[in-house]
């Protein structure tokens, strides 16, 4: 097991915080979650401590599968521990930010398990493409009554000094059922350096694309170090992986001999006027 704050360096969002109406007095609640590491594994289990930043003696320790979904808990525990769980673990927004924590330390695992991949310069990279299990490593979230599905691809060539990750976005068919593929309804840019989100091709987007894409990053929270964290994972486990395929050259065409003062090709007419090609004629 390895912990999502070791993988993230310190980031901010490494310990999240809540706060749970189960708990009279207020405090904040920090969480510190560890998942298995191992890629080709198919454990899916988040395992849980919270404890309160008033009191850092004070905390509860449980599992949750977020295969299932199903919430283990060991026995025995006070009613408040109980019901803090259950109102943490009852929060769709928290599966969610499990199974992206999950998929970073999963990451982290394919820098030494992953695929060796090959690439053309120029196309970009997902984390799928080195998963021996090919997880998808999507990121889920909700618009209104809709459901949408957001993978991230980066590029991965050596020396680029771009900072974009480009989303390609899934809207969840109300009539699709559980393994149909998913077509991608469009695609967004977003500029880790700027913050600023366009289209694929670099034009605005649409009103409904931006608000797909808002709701993306109120999901995310801080969307730009999430992204910044996948982007340095994906680009490390490609340092190791990836192998860029350099195409085949195209044979040259040969260009038609040119000859004469006046670069009469050989089959021009001839410039005497004759009426016969040039290599007939004064050029033969």
């Amino acid at each position: 097991m390895k912990s999502y704050r070791s993988v993230a360096e310190g980031a901010a969002d490494a310990v999240p915080e809540f706060r749970l109406a189960a708990d009279p007095a207020g405090r904040t609640w920090l969480l510190g979650d560890e998942y298995c590491e191992n890629p080709h594994c198919e454990c899916a289990v988040a395992h849980c401590r919270l404890v309160a930043r008033e009191d850092p003696l004070e905390g509860v320790t449980f599992d949750i599968d977020l295969a299932q979904p199903r919430l283990t808990r060991p026995a025995g525990l006070p009613e408040a521990d109980v019901l803090r769980i259950q109102e943490f673990s009852g929060r769709p927004e928290v599966f969610r930010l499990l199974e992206r924590r999950r998929q970073v330390v999963r990451a982290w695992g394919l820098i030494e398990g992953g695929n060796p991949v090959e690439e053309e310069p120029g196309q970009s990279t997902t984390f799928m493409q080195f998963s021996p299990r090919r997880e998808s490593f999507a990121m889920e979230f909700e618009l209104g009554t809709e459901r949408w599905t957001a993978i991230d691809h980066y590029c991965a060539k050596p020396g680029c000094s771009c900072r974009a990750a480009l989303i390609a976005l899934y809207r969840h068919q109300p009539a699709r059922k559980a393994g149909d593929p998913l077509s991608v309804t469009f695609a967004a840019r977003f500029d880790l350096a700027t913050g600023v989100v366009r289209r694929e091709e670099g034009g605005s987007l649409a009103p409904e694309e931006a608000r797909v894409t808002a709701a993306l990053a109120a999901e995310l929270g801080d969307a730009r170090a999430v992204l910044e964290i996948r982007r340095g994972m994906l680009l490390r486990i490609a340092g190791r992986h990836l192998r860029w395929r350099i195409p085949a050259p195209r044979p040259a065409v040969a260009e038609p001999a040119l000859v004469g003062a006046g670069r009469t090709r050989r089959n021009d007419p001839c410039p005497c006027g004759s009426g016969r090609k040039y290599k007939r004629c004064c050029g033969g």
